[in-house]
C-alpha cells in the first residue's frame, strides 16, 4: 500500500466487486494518505483524553516511514519478533512483502 496506494485501492475495490472510476480511486488514496490521516482528528487519536493515551509525547501517527522499525528494535527484539511471526505464519502459503533483516 505504501509503494503504490491507488493499485491497492483498486484491488481492494475488485475484491469487493465495486467497481470504482479512476476519479474516485485517487480522491480515496488523497484521503488514505498519510499526510491526510495525519492531519485528521478522527484518524490520528489526537481526541483521545490524554490520560490515555498523549500524543505529545508519541503521536499516534508518527512518520509515516516504511521500514523505520529498524531504526527502534534491538538485535534481541529483532531476533524474538522474527521468531514469533515465523511461528505464527508457518503453515501459511504466501511471503511477506517486506524484509526482516
Amino acid at each position: 500500500m505504501a509503494r503504490d496506494l491507488p493499485t491497492s485501492i483498486r484491488r481492494i475495490s475488485d475484491f469487493l466487486c465495486c467497481s470504482l472510476s479512476e476519479d474516485v480511486i485517487h480522491k480515496i488514496a488523497k484521503h488514505c494518505s498519510f499526510e491526510s490521516m495525519k492531519a485528521n482528528t478522527m484518524s490520528n487519536f489526537s481526541l483521545v483524553p490524554k490520560e490515555y493515551m498523549d500524543s505529545d509525547k508519541s503521536p499516534f501517527l508518527r512518520k509515516g516511514v516504511t521500514g523505520d522499525w529498524k531504526n527502534h528494535f534491538s538485535s534481541e527484539q529483532l531476533v524474538r519478533f522474527t521468531s514469533v511471526i515465523n511461528k505464527e505464519l508457518e503453515e501459511e502459503n504466501f511471503s511477506l512483502p517486506w524484509s526482516l533483516d
